[in-house]
């Protein structure tokens, strides 16, 4: 129904999964596309803090937010790799400290 609207209006409707798939870039020769990856995986490598437990609807679609949000959103993406150097030059430091 919502996807006939979407037609209907000359909207393109996308999937975050499946862009997330071709983001995280593991092809699969067997099905000729990309695999696609857990919805928890997805989140967590964007950095989604969970509001509720996974699998439920209204937690699964904020972790789907932010990966939607993280791929179509440069600054998103910026503050998520300033973030990700900062915990590699943490760990860094680490371990020349232990």
């Amino acid at each position: 129904f919502v996807y006939g609207i979407l037609h209907d209006a000359g909207a393109v409707p996308y999937c975050a999964m499946d862009a997330f798939a071709r983001y995280w870039g593991d092809w699969s020769d067997y099905h000729g596309s990309y695999r696609w990856v857990k919805l928890t995986v997805a989140a967590g490598h964007v950095g989604h803090v969970w509001r509720g437990e996974a699998h439920k609807a209204v937690a699964d679609c904020y972790a789907t937010l932010d990966v939607w949000r993280f791929l179509t959103d440069p600054d998103v993406r910026a503050v998520w790799q300033e973030k990700r150097r900062l915990a590699e030059e943490e760990r860094e430091v680490e371990r020349y400290v232990a």
